[in-house]
Order: C-alpha cells, then structure tokens, then sequence
C-alpha cells in the first residue's frame, strides 16, 4: 500500500505539473515580419512580434510598413535599380516541429539581380544553436551608392554594392571597342561568369556563422576582381589600337 505522504507528494507532484503545463501554454508569441518601400529611396523589412501580454490594441507593425502574410513577392526601387525580394510567413505550426511561434524565410532578396543572401534566410526566428536572428534587412543609398544593412539581435552589417555599377560600366565602355565577333566572345564569357559567381560564392562561405553578409562581400569582391579585369582588356585594346 501507498503511505499518505507518499499520496500527497504525488498529488502536489501531479498538480504542479497541471499548473507548468497550464501557464506554458496559456503564454504565447506569433513572429511576423512588415516592410516599408520609399520609392526611389529604400526598401526595408523588419522583425514583428505578437506575445499574449500584450494589450489587445497593440499593434507591433510601425507606421508606413505593411505586415506581410503568407507568401509575398516585393519590388520596389532604390535609386535606379530594382530591388526585389520574395517574404514568406509561416503561421504557428503545432507544437514539436520547431515552428511553434511561426516562421519567417526570405527566399530570395536581389538588388538590380545581385543576390544578397545565397540562400533562402531565416528572418525573426530564434531557436538554441542557430545563428542570431536576424531583425532588419534594408537596401539604400548613402551618398549615391547602393548599402545593403542587416541587422541581427546584436549589431548591423553594412555592404556597399558600388562594384556591381562599375561592373556594367566598364563592361559596356568595353564593348564599344570590340569588333561584332570579339563583343559576341565578351559576351558570352560574361554570362558564364555571372551564372558561375553565386555557386562559388556559396561553397566560399559555407562556414561562415553569424555573418549575415559574408556571401554578398564574396560576390562583391568577385565582382571588383572582374571589373579590374575589364579594365585591363579595355587598356590593353586601346594600346593595341594606338600602336597600329
């Protein structure tokens, strides 16, 4: 037979594990994401969050961003290039498959076709052993040049996408000293290294952690190493045309 201590201690035992499951599941919080496009100016999409102790009238999507639900395809421009992005909100899932509060993903995010991200993001997601969450992505110009910022839980990242201009212009300004054969070669070897940068990038950066922007400084420093590199034929055309 049980001894009454021993009954009451597994009837406390038993009612204080009501009690934990009770509170656990009467808390609650729902991650989301909003963005805000200026036209012209910037894009920006930020972290948002629901909790149950918030008041019933709050509203965590600031003034002028636009909360974003399900899957939402974004474009907007910055400067003269288009910056496009697609969001994808995850409702809360049942409870063990780790999206318990919803899930946030930035499938894909491009300025004027650079790929900033080399894969798709998690955005406002925390879980143990992953890398800080990130809160805020924006595109923007500061002083005429293209930023990229990203900001995690703990500080902000900022890359300038200033090479990839210089890249279409001296791309371009070498193309008009090239035959119709010559410019069809340019052409064809740029697409083959454009197509070839994101991948290599990818593989470069494979164990880089908490550095939101370590892919887009790989595909900017490529970027500058073939602007050189156009740079040089473009000289070295000229010197052959003035030594003729």
């Amino acid at each position: 037979m049980i001894s009454s201590k021993k009954w009451l201690f597994m009837l406390v035992f038993v009612i204080g594990c009501l009690l934990w499951s009770s509170s656990a599941y009467s808390d609650w919080s729902i991650i989301g994401a909003a963005a805000k496009c200026v036209e012209g100016e910037s894009l920006t999409i930020i972290a948002v969050e629901w909790s149950s102790s918030d008041s019933p009238e709050y509203n965590p999507v600031p003034k002028g961003f636009n909360r974003l639900e399900g899957k939402t395809a974004l474009s907007c421009k910055v400067g003269t290039a288009k910056t496009a992005a697609v969001i994808n909100v995850f409702p809360p899932a049942d409870r063990g498959q780790g999206m318990g509060c919803g899930y946030v993903s930035i499938d894909s995010l491009e300025f004027n076709g650079v790929p900033i991200f080399g894969h798709p993001t998690a955005f406002n997601w925390k879980i143990p052993g992953s890398d800080k969450a990130l809160v805020k992505v924006s595109a923007f110009l500061k002083d005429n040049s293209p930023i990229v910022e990203v900001c995690n839980t703990e500080k902000c990242y900022q890359e300038s996408l200033v090479h990839d201009s210089f890249l279409n212009q001296s791309y371009q300004e070498l193309m008009t000293t090239l035959s119709a054969p010559d410019r069809e070669r340019l052409r064809q070897e740029q697409r083959f290294w454009l197509k070839e940068r994101a991948p290599q990038c990818r593989y470069a950066v494979l164990d880089a952690r908490n550095e939101p922007l370590a892919f887009l400084k790989c595909v900017m420093s490529a970027t500058k190493i073939r602007t050189l590199r156009l740079m040089d034929l473009k000289l070295e055309r000229q010197r052959t045309r003035k030594n003729k």
